[in-house]
């Protein structure tokens, strides 16, 4: 039989007990705590009682009252600060949460290396210091200054409004959809000649200036669409325009009024493949396959495309 991991010894409090920032991710915390008191990660693991050898990073009551003792900060402190020491990130309200870079300018007192924490699924950017905060889909975690485009800054209260109004899951959920609308290859070549999209490159003139290529999770390009996902994540949050397409008898009118708001101008959206975003949105609100073939646009309108 295997012999469970013990702590050795008694715990110290440690000679640099640096504070969680709020909502930090508890290895981001750990990390930092290390760093400042010249010890590698693996060290404070054991000292914490932890398995050094395994990669989860799980923390049980007596690892956490181990974390007490070396910190000196209580229980209610530490779980008020990071949020895995609860069941509070996986509650239903959070389930859209990822960790992300804190603001730089915002936890500047917190020493020991970059703050990873939790924000509400509606915050991509810092308002007070006007930056663009990365996200899941980029690797770089690369802060972005987005002072010179007021549009985002306008777009990131627009979106914290969407969510009281709707609540964060539907808000996400709506987001996520439109964000990948906007990703897509068929989308861009369909509408890249429209009003609306001449303003994402303007965006991405001033945010990447002098690249003529841009990958999809460069926080530039996430910057640079996040307005008009933004517009189109009202859309699809609406419960008015929800139950319109819902329908197969009313679906058209939501494809055409969705056209006209991602394109700025007089045009309709429709759905080219089976994996098309907004296909399997409609899709999830109708509970059916769709065949697209058999759904023709009202003669007066602008013609389905080829």
């Amino acid at each position: 039989m295997k012999q469970g991991w013990r702590a050795p010894g008694l715990a110290r409090q440690l000679p640099i007990p640096i504070p969680p920032a709020p909502n930090e991710t508890t290895a981001s915390y750990l990390g930092r705590l290390a760093t400042v008191n010249h010890l590698a990660i693996d060290e404070l693991k054991i000292h914490l009682g932890m398995n050094p050898t395994l990669l989860e990073l799980r923390m049980r009551p007596p690892n956490l009252g181990r974390l007490v003792v070396i910190t000196g900060y209580s229980r209610d402190q530490l779980t008020r600060a990071l949020p895995e020491l609860t069941s509070r990130h996986r509650d239903s309200t959070h389930l859209a949460n990822w960790a992300r870079p804190a603001c730089p300018r915002c936890i500047r007192r917190h020493t020991g290396g970059r703050v990873i924490r939790y924000y509400p699924s509606y915050v991509h950017a810092c308002p007070k210091h006007r930056i663009w905060l990365s996200d899941k889909h980029s690797h770089r975690h690369r802060l972005l200054d987005i002072s010179a485009v007021p549009e985002v800054l306008a777009a990131h209260t627009t979106h914290r409004r969407l969510a009281r109004r709707h609540q964060p899951q539907p808000a996400q959920y709506a987001f996520r959809t439109a964000r990948r609308l906007f990703e897509d290859n068929d989308f861009w070549n369909s509408f890249a000649d429209t009003t609306a999209f001449a303003g994402i490159s303007n965006r991405l003139d001033i945010l990447n200036p002098g690249e003529t290529r841009v990958l999809i999770d460069d926080p530039s390009f996430l910057a640079a669409i996040y307005p008009n996902a933004v517009d189109t994540a009202a859309l699809l949050a609406s419960p008015h325009w929800r139950r319109i397409a819902s329908r197969k008898e009313t679906v058209t009118r939501f494809l055409i009024e969705l056209g006209t708001r991602v394109s700025g101008q007089r045009r309709t959206y429709w759905p080219r493949r089976n994996r098309d975003p907004i296909a399997n949105w409609i899709e999830g609100l109708s509970r059916e396959h769709i065949d697209w073939k058999r759904i023709e646009l009202p003669s007066r309108r602008i013609p389905r495309p080829l």
